[in-house]
């Protein structure tokens, strides 16, 4: 029997100032990358001085870009450029430095859930641009994601996992910036931990040497195994993050285009050394549904089934208990309707897990 505890109010407030300074750090480091990428400085040039536009996301000719020679509106634009960036790197250490000291209040009341080997994995794909646009957390670690938001804490048993599933959106597009691994997503793993590499040539699994598992999933649409060349090359080619032919490839999994189409969810929580961790993933009462259908697959492991089928209620129970979320809300049209009503043949079970909960939920 699974169950779930209330956080005090002490530490949701903890939780809280955490995440709320978290949101502002990532929104400090975004507005570093994007507006003061690199460098900017007068460069003398054939006897005359050059403002000089450096920048460290772009790979050769085009890193470097001349905006004009030496004049009072170019001192200015520079002046601008190096007060900006030298506030916003005040501003991140200081909220680093705060994010640091409220890291062991958070990990000595408990909060701190998800494995720290997933979390740095989300933190650098975050850090990298990709997480939230073309990939996004799918499996049992968006529970992380719904029991924060939520306020509550569920049994660790239902969210032990040693891999962690990412969802990649082929239909999106992503920038890849003059910084990125060679290896593509492999490379951007190996920043993480060096020893990852792919299961085997094409593979869409990377592993490290401890065993954890980063799977990369599509659905059967993006599969370049279900369609003819060339079309098949084409597919391989936009659902890759990178050209590199070591880089992880999707695999096309059946219900992914379910979760593609679903609503998008997102929470901070931390890990297990009180670092706050960003997730964004699906909708948990989507997830729930998703979660349902698999378990009554008859070719569906009956370990697997069991599982599923307890995560499906407990993102069931959270969505209304704790998140005020309706199955009814027309805001899941883009979902077929007979996934999202397939809940109701357990909702005697989603029922009854309500009544028992602490409080009773909302």
């Amino acid at each position: 029997m699974w169950t779930v505890r209330d956080i005090d109010a002490d530490a949701a407030r903890e939780a809280i100032n955490a995440s709320d300074r978290y949101d502002a750090l990532r929104d400090a480091q975004r507005d570093l990358d994007r507006r003061f990428d690199g460098s900017m400085a007068y460069e003398a040039i054939k006897g005359a001085e050059y403002l000089i536009r450096r920048s460290s996301r772009r790979a050769g000719a085009r890193s470097r870009r001349s905006l004009g020679s030496k004049s009072p509106e170019n001192d200015a634009r520079l002046d601008e450029f190096n007060r900006g960036k030298a506030a916003l790197k005040e501003r991140i250490a200081g909220l680093k430095d705060e994010l640091n000291r409220r890291r062991r209040i958070i990990a000595a009341r408990g909060l701190g859930r998800m494995p720290f080997e997933t979390a740095g994995v989300l933190r650098r794909l975050d850090r990298q641009g990709w997480l939230g646009g073309r990939l996004h957390v799918v499996g049992t670690n968006a529970l992380y994601a719904y029991e924060a938001a939520a306020g509550i804490q569920i049994d660790a048993g239902e969210l032990a996992t040693d891999d962690i599933d990412i969802l990649n959106d082929a239909r999106r597009h992503v920038a890849l910036s003059g910084d990125l691994p060679p290896e593509g997503l492999v490379g951007v793993l190996r920043q993480v931990d060096k020893s990852f590499a792919p299961m085997s040539p094409g593979s869409f699994r990377a592993v490290n040497k401890t065993g954890f598992l980063v799977d990369l999933i599509g659905p059967h649409g993006y599969d370049p195994t279900r369609i003819a060349e060339p079309a098949a090359s084409e597919a391989r080619r936009r659902a890759r993050l990178s050209d590199h032919p070591d880089d992880l490839q999707p695999v096309g999994i059946d219900g992914m285009e379910w979760l593609l189409n679903a609503p998008r969810f997102e929470a901070v929580t931390f890990d297990t050394r009180g670092n706050p961790v960003w997730i964004p993933t699906v909708d948990p009462r989507v997830f729930a549904a998703h979660k349902l259908w698999l378990s009554q697959r008859p070719d569906r492991e009956r370990t697997k089934q069991r599982r599923d089928h307890v995560q499906a209620v407990i993102a069931a129970v959270l969505a209304e208990a704790y998140l005020g979320l309706s199955f009814g809300d027309s805001g899941l049209s883009a979902v077929p309707r007979g996934l999202i009503t397939g809940i109701e043949g357990i909702r005697p079970e989603i029922d009854t897990a309500i009544a028992r909960l602490p409080h009773g939920g909302l």
